[in-house]
């Protein structure tokens, strides 16, 4: 992969979101700070806690991403529903 194909493959929020999955609060950083605040928790939950650990934090992770897609998908007709339920 070349470098003019690294900005069209990097994708923040996912990186946002495991920042956050580890209890971070990613505010106000850089791509660079992100990814290598990310690249250190990643190198040291596998330290500490081994390999099968961080391969289930993915997986929340994974799942996570998941239920905010569809959160997405079901908000447009969340106002339609608030106006019937106040009625």
């Amino acid at each position: 992969m070349n470098g003019d194909n690294v900005a069209t493959v990097f994708v923040p929020h996912r990186i946002v979101t495991s920042l956050e999955v580890r209890g971070k609060q990613p505010e106000e950083m850089t791509k660079l700070m992100l990814c290598d605040l990310l690249h250190r928790d990643i190198m040291l939950e596998k330290r500490v806690l081994g390999e099968r650990a961080h391969r289930r934090i993915h997986e929340l992770e994974e799942e996570i991403r998941e239920l905010k897609k569809v959160k997405k998908l079901a908000l447009p007709y969340f106002p339609s529903v608030i106006k019937y339920l106040k009625v």
